[in-house]
């Protein structure tokens, strides 16, 4: 769910269509980045439920119209939702393919792309402090002290979202470097590491 993580960061208002095939469109009232909920749902369990089914929907089309929306005053952060049900489809097999990808690697934050730091909790805080230069997976796991899937999960939602850099440098200790590869999107999407210029 890409395009809520964008609305999210973007502070959006305006109404999201999901569209899924041979089914009647979902519509979702976004006001500045969060999805309203109802006052019926004052913990937005039932909106986030109601996120996490319409992201598994197949072959649905999503479409975004801004304007100005009515509704309740509690909401859901698109990008908190949308960063944590990201994270979440990283799982094993997949994490360690990531390790293999990124492995004696020089990984940065793109600045323009960093998450909101009142959405992260101290951990995440940390990983983006210490992606503030380039480091590898072993430095960023000694930098930040967070265990190994946590830092992966972290970095797989900044891949998907343009945030994570691969940063060319010398070879150290006489290990050579490949060229820097595809890194992984969920579900067979496309994605590519930017790498600095």
């Amino acid at each position: 769910m890409l395009l809520a993580y964008e609305l999210g960061v973007s502070r959006a208002t305006g109404v999201l269509t999901i569209e899924p095939r041979g089914a009647f469109p979902e519509l979702v009232l976004v006001r500045v980045g969060e999805a309203i909920t109802s006052d019926a749902d004052p913990m937005g369990r039932q909106a986030t439920a109601r996120l996490g089914r319409l992201a598994t929907l197949e072959s649905a089309r999503l479409s975004f119209h801004p304007g100005a929306v009515s509704g309740p005053e509690r909401a859901v952060p698109l990008a908190r939702w949308a960063r944590q049900w990201l994270e979440r489809d990283l799982d094993l097999d997949a994490s360690n393919r990531l390790a293999c990808t990124l492995q004696e690697r020089d990984l940065a934050l793109d600045p323009t792309r960093a998450p909101d730091p009142a959405q992260l909790d101290p951990a995440e805080r940390r990983l983006v402090a210490a992606l503030a230069r380039p480091r590898t997976l072993g430095e960023l796991a000694t930098v930040a002290r967070v265990p190994r899937y946590r830092l992966l999960a972290f970095l797989h939602f900044l891949t998907l979202t343009d945030g994570l850099r691969v940063v060319p440098s010398a070879p150290r200790s006489g290990v050579r470097r490949s060229a820097p590869s595809r890194a992984l999107r969920p579900r067979g999407a496309a994605s590519t590491l930017r790498v600095a210029s």
